[in-house]
C-alpha cells in the first residue's frame, strides 16, 4: 500500500510541475503595460495556487503513509516507532489542510464584511 502512495506522490509531482510550466510558458497577447502587469499578477497567483495545492497533496499522501505505517504489525516496527509514525502522519495531514486553506485564500481572499463598506441606498420614491 505504501508503494501505491509513493506512486501517487510521484504522479502528483509530475502533474503539478507540468501545470506550473504550462502557466509559466503560456503565450502572452500583445498588451499595454498596465494589462501586461495585470496578466503577470494573474499568472503569479495561478502558479502559487498550483504550488500550494501540489504541496498540500504531497503532504496529505505522506501523512497517509505515516498513518498506514502506524498500523504495521509489530515485527515491522516497535510500538514507539508506530506511535511516532502515527503522530507524524496526523501532523502532516493537518499541515496539508493548512496548505489547502492557503491555496484557497490565494484565489479567493477574505472579504471585509464590516458595515462601513456597505452602501445604503435610499428607498425609491413611491408615485
Amino acid at each position: 500500500m505504501v508503494v501505491v502512495f509513493a506512486g501517487l506522490s510521484l504522479l502528483a509531482l509530475v502533474v503539478g510541475e507540468l501545470c506550473q510550466r504550462g502557466i509559466a510558458i503560456r503565450p502572452r497577447p500583445a498588451l499595454g503595460a498596465d494589462l501586461l502587469a495585470a496578466d503577470e499578477a494573474i499568472r503569479t497567483v495561478a502558479a502559487r495556487s498550483v504550488g500550494y495545492g501540489m504541496a498540500g497533496l504531497e503532504v496529505l499522501l505522506i501523512g497517509s503513509q505515516g498513518l498506514l505505517l502506524e498500523q504495521a504489525p509489530p515485527y515491522v516496527a516497535t510500538t514507539q516507532a508506530r506511535m511516532l509514525f502515527g503522530l507524524v502522519g496526523f501532523g502532516l495531514i493537518l499541515w496539508a489542510a493548512a496548505l489547502a486553506l492557503s491555496a484557497r485564500r490565494q484565489i479567493q481572499p477574505l472579504r471585509d464584511r464590516s458595515v462601513s463598506h456597505v452602501k445604503h441606498h435610499a428607498p425609491a420614491p413611491v408615485r
